[in-house]
């Protein structure tokens, strides 16, 4: 049996969950940007950037499936989708952490070694003004990450739904 679609109770929940999460990843590609372009976190938000737009595709391909009236556009399959949600998952929370830290403290050691005690002052004045889009930066991605343990849990929940729909295998017959 088909997974629900549009006009159906449950998939319009599962609609509802997929437009807050693709608004949290566009809101993600801003504050990275704004950190990016006014701040100089370039390197540092690179794994923000990757893991809202992989976040997006699979958010994008799961609502396309979702309201596609003709049923033209197929859903991913119940498995497909909790693996699909778990790599989000291991992406959205490691990713953006991990870029981040390693570059601020790089930056830090670094900007001293090369540069005056003034320059650097300067730079760490004009990176305090952007701390707040980078905090969104990196935070963002870990709400996204609790959004998408429960698309994993609904899709847990469609596996064992589906599987307790279709009909037991017949008995094989026995030879005499």
């Amino acid at each position: 049996m088909a997974r629900p679609r549009y006009p159906a109770p449950y998939a319009l929940l599962h609609l509802a969950l997929r437009f807050i999460s693709s608004g949290l990843c566009i809101a993600t590609l801003a504050s990275a940007s704004y950190a990016t372009s006014r701040g100089g976190y370039g390197t540092g938000m690179v794994g923000a950037f990757i893991a809202s737009i992989l976040t997006m595709m699979v958010d994008l391909a799961e609502i396309s499936g979702l309201v596609d009236p003709a049923r033209d556009v197929p859903r991913f399959t119940e498995t497909t989708i909790v693996y699909l949600e778990m790599i989000v998952v291991a992406i959205c929370g490691i990713v953006p952490v991990m870029v981040l830290m390693a570059y601020t403290g790089l930056q830090r050691n670094d900007c001293e070694e090369r540069r005056s005690r003034v320059e650097c002052d300067a730079e760490e004045r004009a990176r305090e003004d952007v701390e707040v889009y980078v905090f969104l930066a990196w935070l963002l991605p870990l709400c996204l990450v609790g959004l998408h343990i429960l698309f994993s849990v609904l899709g847990c929940f469609d596996c064992f739904q589906r599987r307790g729909r279709t009909p037991s295998p017949r008995p094989r017959r026995t030879r005499r």
